[in-house]
């Protein structure tokens, strides 16, 4: 009930910000993993939308992708079917996701905690657009989205390039 109302919420124009910071509470607190959000009234849905919408305010981005990385970091449903395909529906967003001004460090941030906790997984996938992506923000003017970008890079390299798909090569 609670996070239905959450939902309806973020899809309303006028109460989206708050809608988002409950939701942004509610995965911290309750540690939803990205299974249970994906699940759950259409919030994973309703997030990737708003990543790829141009022109919100810089806290709706901001909220948007903390929710998102909260679920990521909630290690409860690795490795299982549920997560790999939630996974691949983030995955495949990410070139739609808007990389103007006011979305891009926020977008950096969840961009790089996703591409580190799921470098396994990715890295052994075609990759073209995700990698367009990380190069375009690594050549971002602002530092910390560079920085963000960088942890993707260094993770990558952990990996020996035999185990890596030609694109990551």
């Amino acid at each position: 009930m609670v996070l239905e109302t959450i939902r309806q919420s973020i899809q309303h124009s006028q109460l989206v910000e708050y809608g988002l910071l409950a939701l942004k509470n509610w995965v911290r607190v309750g540690r939803f993993s990205l299974s249970q959000l994906h699940t759950t009234h259409g919030l994973m849905e309703t997030l990737l939308q708003l990543l790829s919408t141009p022109g919100l305010q810089e806290s709706m981005y901001e909220q948007a992708a903390h929710c998102l990385q909260e679920a990521i970091l909630v290690p409860s449903d690795s490795i299982t079917e549920a997560r790999n395909a939630v996974c691949a529906e983030i995955f495949n967003s990410i070139p739609r996701w808007t990389l103007e001004p006011a979305a891009v460090e926020s977008t950096a941030a969840l961009i790089s905690t996703f591409v580190t906790e799921e470098m396994d997984q990715l890295i052994t996938e075609p990759a073209a657009d995700l990698l367009h992506v990380l190069l375009r923000l690594q050549r971002h003017e602002e530092l910390r989205v560079r920085t963000a970008i960088l942890e993707c890079w260094l993770t990558a390299s952990e990996v020996p390039v035999g185990d890596r798909h030609e694109n990551w090569k």
